[in-house]
């Protein structure tokens, strides 16, 4: 499987939303919709955003906007790790990406782990456009 990394300075990305900053209850601000010079890249930690009660419908929300591009769930905590962490968060399943309309690019650490996520998500019913590099060069 070829690694097909995002290089970010390669899109015309109008915003990129880490959900982790989003309060409970509420959208990313601005609430992405789709304009034809923006792009919206979201970015959760693991399956769901941590320390939002509602972060399970948020998702939901995400999973059937078709005005997000790319969304990106991190397979770390650290930074620092060796293999991909595939923790569910909030309670949603890998397998509910597989109803995304945006591109799947998940946040890993290092080039080298992105076969491992093909294969995981493959499992599942997920096919990943590409990934984020989390480890500078």
């Amino acid at each position: 499987m070829a690694n097909s990394g995002i290089n970010l300075n390669d899109l015309q990305i109008g915003q990129v939303i880490n959900i982790p900053a989003v309060q409970s209850g509420s959208q990313p601000s601005p609430t992405p919709t789709k304009d034809e010079t923006v792009g919206y890249f979201v970015t959760v930690s693991h399956s769901a955003p941590y320390g939002i009660s509602d972060g399970a419908t948020l998702m939901q929300s995400f999973f059937e906007n078709s005005n997000i591009d790319y969304l990106s769930p991190q397979l770390y905590t650290t930074g620092y790790e060796t293999q991909n962490d595939y923790a569910i968060s909030q309670g949603v399943q890998w397998k509910s990406y597989a109803t995304v309309k945006a591109a799947i690019v998940p946040s890993i650490v290092e080039a080298s782990m992105y076969a491992d996520a093909q294969t995981y998500f493959a499992n599942v019913g997920v096919t990943l456009k590409g990934f984020v590099q989390w480890a500078q060069q």
